[in-house]
């Protein structure tokens, strides 16, 4: 349940990556139009996937220092670019957010 004014935010791993992840764009996602209208509906084009900045990108699926393969803790190189960004799809192979995702608000 909401309440006027509040926002919609949450944060899921892309794995396998170094440090993706999933997340609504800017602050969350208006639960409230500005006319005070409660939203519903299909809101999958306002999550993008984004880069934690905290190591090196490697090709997802395949990087050695990724989770689910890395030797222990903090393994991998740092990120030169330690800021959260918008994550780049230099490998070729990120999938789109909507054939991972869908976020659907319902009002009840």
């Amino acid at each position: 349940s909401a309440s006027a004014g509040d926002r919609l935010s949450f944060v899921n791993m892309f794995v396998p990556s170094n440090d993706f992840f999933y997340s609504p764009n800017g602050p969350g996602i208006a639960l409230w139009s500005s006319s005070g209208v409660a939203i519903s509906g299909d809101i999958t084009n306002q999550i993008s996937i984004w880069d934690a900045g905290t190591e090196v990108n490697q090709e997802p699926g395949v990087g050695p220092d990724q989770v689910q393969r890395q030797s222990g803790g903090n393994t991998c190189a740092a990120d030169s670019d330690n800021t959260v960004r918008l994550a780049t799809d230099t490998f070729g192979n990120l999938p789109s957010v909507s054939s991972v995702y869908r976020v659907t608000i319902s009002v009840k």
